[in-house]
C-alpha cells in the first residue's frame, strides 16, 4: 500500500499523493495499525528493499518464536562487516551474530546489508539503516523505547558513525572489533556533543590484528574525557571478530533491558554535513553555507525557548507544548518575543513520523526558528 511503500523508502511521489488525499491524524494511524495486524508465518526471513540511491539490497530479520498480543519487544539492528565487496546481500543472516540473545529476551533482530560503494558510514549506507528500523516498526511491535544498533568489525564503525549523526531512535550503540577514530579517516567529523547524545558499549580482542588495543584505549579514554558515556570491554587473548559473544549474552541482555531512549526537550547538537541528521526533536535546518560549522544550542526555561546557533539560518523543533499555550523566544543576545506554532497538516505529520521512524501519531508541535 502506498503508506507502506512512502514510510520505508521516503519516496518523494508517494509523500506528496499522501499529503494530497489530506488524510488526518487518526486514518494515519489506523492505517499503520493494519500493517501490524497481518499474521507472522516466519520466524526468519528476509526482503529486497530499495534505497535512496535506487539500488537493491537485501534486509534480513528474526522475529521472536511467539509475539504476544499488546506487548512491545526490543529491537537490535546488526551491521555487518568485510563491506569491501559489490555484494548487496550480506546482511541476509547476518542477524544470526546476535542470535544467542534470543534465548535470553525475547527480541527482534534485523541486518541490513552495505558494501564498499555503500558503506555504512556514507549518506546511502546511513540511509539503509532508517530504511531498516522503519520497514520492521511499521510490520511488527517495535518498543520505540528500546532500539539498538550494534556492528562488528565495519558495522562497529557503522555504530560510530550512527551515533554521531542520526542518534534519534536509538537508546544505546554496541560497537565490537571496531575503531570508531577512524571515523575522520573515512570522510566524517567526529562530534563528541553528538555522541554524548545516547550511551555506548565497546568490545574489543586484545589480540585483535587489524586494530591494536593501545589506539582503542587511547580513542576511548578521549571520549570519556569529552564526556561521552562510553563503557568498554578489552578480551584478553581474544582476535578480531565475535567469537567470544557467549561471554556477552548476560550484559548485553542486560543492557537491552535497561537502556531507554531518553526523553529530552532540549537540543545539543553539530550538523554532520551529506548524510542524515536525525537528533532529539531537532526536525529540519537550513544552515548558512558560509559558514563551515553548523551548530544548535536550544533549551527551554518554563515557557521560554532559549537558542544559541552557529551557521544556521533557520531551524524546526518539535515540542509537546499545549498548543493552547502561549510561549516564547530568546534567540542569541535578541529580545524575547512570542514564538509561533504551526498549524499540524498531513504534510507536517508525515514528517514527524519520519522523524521518529514510527508510523504512529503522536501530539508533537512544530515551532519555526528564522536566525
Amino acid at each position: 500500500m502506498i503508506f507502506n511503500q512512502w514510510f520505508i523508502t521516503s519516496d518523494p511521489a508517494k509523500k506528496k499523493l499522501l499529503a494530497s488525499l489530506k488524510l488526518n491524524a487518526r486514518t494515519l494511524d489506523s492505517l499503520s495499525l493494519v500493517l501490524k495486524e497481518r499474521p507472522i508465518k516466519e520466524e526468519n526471513s528476509y526482503v529486497k528493499l530499495i534505497d535512496v540511491n535506487t539500488e537493491n539490497y537485501i534486509l534480513g530479520y528474526s522475529t521472536p518464536v511467539e509475539i504476544k498480543k499488546n506487548s512491545l519487544y526490543p529491537l537490535v539492528i546488526y551491521l555487518h562487516g568485510g563491506i569491501g565487496t559489490t555484494r548487496n546481500d550480506k546482511g541476509k543472516n547476518a542477524y544470526e551474530m546476535f542470535r544467542f540473545l534470543t534465548d535470553t529476551i525475547d527480541l527482534f533482530l534485523a541486518s541490513p546489508s552495505a558494501n564498499k560503494f555503500t558503506p555504512w558510514w556514507n549518506k546511502y549506507g546511513l540511509h539503509r539503516i532508517l530504511q531498516t528500523l522503519r520497514f520492521m516498526t511499521v510490520h511488527f511491535p517495535i518498543d520505540p523505547d528500546r532500539i539498538f544498533l550494534a556492528g562488528v568489525s565495519d558495522g562497529a564503525l557503522g555504530c560510530y558513525a550512527a551515533a554521531n549523526s542520526i542518534a534519534e531512535p536509538f537508546a544505546g550503540f554496541i560497537p565490537i572489533s571496531g575503531y570508531g577514530g577512524m571515523l575522520p579517516q573515512v570522510g566524517m567529523q567526529i562530534y563528541p556533543s553528538n555522541l554524548k547524545q545516547r550511551p555506548i558499549y565497546n568490545i574489543n580482542g586484545q589480540k585483535d590484528h587489524l586494530y591494536p588495543v593501545q589506539y582503542i584505549k587511547q580513542f576511548l579514554n578521549w571520549l570519556k574525557e569529552q564526556g561521552v558515556p562510553v563503557e568498554w570491554k578489552i578480551y584478553p587473548g581474544e582476535k578480531h571478530g565475535f567469537a567470544y559473544r557467549t561471554s556477552e549474552r548476560k550484559k548485553l541482555a542486560e543492557l537491552i533491558n535497561t537502556w531507554k531512549k531518553p526523553n529530552r526537550s532540549n537540543i545539543a547538537w553539530t550538523i554532520v554535513q551529506d548524510v542524515p541528521n536525525l537528533s532529539d526533536n531537532l526536525l529540519s535546518w537550513i544552515v548558512d553555507r558560509d559558514e563551515s560549522f553548523h551548530q544548535i544550542r536550544a533549551y527551554w526555561i518554563e515557557d521560554t525557548l532559549i537558542v544559541n546557533t552557529t551557521g544556521i539560518r533557520s531551524f524546526s523543533i518539535l515540542s509537546s507544548i499545549n498548543e493552547n499555550k502561549r510561549v516564547f523566544i530568546k534567540l542569541d543576545t535578541r529580545k524575547t518575543k512570542q514564538l509561533q506554532m504551526e498549524k499540524k497538516n498531513t504534510v507536517q505529520i508525515l514528517n514527524i513520523m519520519q522523524h521518529f521512524c514510527f508510523p504512529r501519531i503522536n501530539d508533537m508541535r512544530v515551532f519555526t526558528i528564522h536566525i
